[in-house]
């Protein structure tokens, strides 16, 4: 018998925690990933604007003059916005910094509230907030399900929707819960003893 989706319900596969877990991880990458991305390209945007009032193009252009073990190199900035203090990440390449010795919270610049850094970042913040909770909210929904569920046959007849995050288990179930090491390599490991009396 198959569903709708042309796969087999007649499957036995028992659904384990690391079936489930995974299923839900593809599920979540799919349906979030992409937000998460964008939120984390437009942080690194703003980090960008930030290390730019940080060092103009004039301030910039003296610095390439001075040898380059002169500066700090950081992969990170920590910046005020508001009152709210944050780490902005630089993206994949470190920045230049001149050395700041800064006390423990304390930041290398700050915006004043309202100003157009800050509500950029409160901008920002929202968004990465309400995704938060949008995926939690569906990773514990998605979660009940799953565990109710101890076959994929019965995840299948309860959520259809689910079947192109299903098919590899059904074509290869051994491979999700086969033994990484043979028996007899696993009695040694253990100390067991497997000499017949």
């Amino acid at each position: 018998m198959t569903n709708k989706k042309g796969l087999s319900m007649g499957s036995t596969v028992r659904l384990t925690k690391i079936i489930r877990d995974k299923i839900l991880r593809e599920l979540l990458d799919r349906a979030f990933s992409s937000e998460e991305k964008q939120i984390e390209k437009d942080r690194e945007l703003l980090a960008a604007m930030v290390y730019d009032d940080l060092y103009p193009a004039a301030v910039k252009k003296a610095m390439s003059k001075l040898p380059s073990d002169f500066f700090d190199v950081e992969v990170a900035l920590r910046i005020n916005f508001g009152g709210q203090t944050s780490l902005l990440k630089m993206g994949k390449n470190p920045v230049a910094v001149r050395h700041i010795k800064l006390e423990y919270g304390s930041a290398a610049m700050s915006y004043v509230a309202g100003s157009p850094r800050a509500m950029q970042f409160v901008d920002i913040e929202n968004k990465g907030r309400a995704l938060h909770e949008n995926r939690n909210k569906a990773q514990k929904s998605a979660r009940a399900v799953l565990e109710s569920c101890s076959t994929l046959k019965q995840l299948l007849q309860v959520w259809p929707e689910v079947a192109p995050f299903v098919q590899k288990y059904l074509e290869a179930p051994a491979a999700c819960v086969a033994l990484t090491a043979p028996i007899a390599e696993l009695n040694v490991q253990l100390g067991l003893n497997t000499k017949k009396k």
